[in-house]
């Protein structure tokens, strides 16, 4: 039966879940089979959220309205780089954030008494990182919802040496 036609208080078979368009756990490989498949059955397949299934024991077919799409976190840079001599560096791009929120920052680090500057902007939220001897040293941060944003990335180190610039992220 086609997902679509599935009560929600009917039972999934592993047939009526490929057509449900879930994501396959990694490892798995899909299966073609009218059996219907139970809690455990069902999270060792699937992406699913499994507190939709918290009330029903491992061996226990799970209807239809319990199956729900886990949220995947993700950030995503897409990028053009370019590279000036052996002191600049430059990217541009978009990142995509899904699922939940990210936050971000500009990180410096020199490994020497010379300058490392690093700009961001991500979605219009400028930071920058600008460190002037030996060590680390990050930006404030900025939280962006999930979408699609463009961002651009610069890095010069003057003074000789070797610097590092980054945009650090988490989620």
């Amino acid at each position: 039966m086609a997902w679509g036609d599935l009560a929600s208080n009917q039972m999934v078979s592993y047939t009526d879940a490929q057509g449900g368009g879930f994501t396959l756990q990694s490892g798995q490989s899909p299966v073609t089979s009218n059996q219907c498949m139970t809690k455990t059955d069902a999270l060792a397949k699937y992406v699913l959220d499994s507190s939709y299934m918290a009330s029903y024991a491992s061996n226990q077919l799970v209807p239809k309205s319990t199956w729900v799409a886990a949220v995947v976190n993700s950030v995503v840079f897409s990028s053009f780089y370019s590279y000036t001599g052996s002191s600049s560096a430059n990217y541009s791009g978009t990142v995509t954030i899904t699922g939940a929120s990210a936050t971000f920052n500009a990180r410096s680090t020199s490994t020497g008494n010379f300058t490392t500057d690093t700009l961001i902007n991500i979605g219009g939220n400028s930071r920058r990182a600008r460190i002037t001897t030996t060590g680390t040293l990050d930006s404030t941060t900025f939280t962006l919802t999930p979408g699609t944003y463009s961002y651009t990335f610069s890095c010069q180190v003057t003074g000789g040496g070797t610097g590092i610039g980054q945009i650090i992220f988490t989620q």
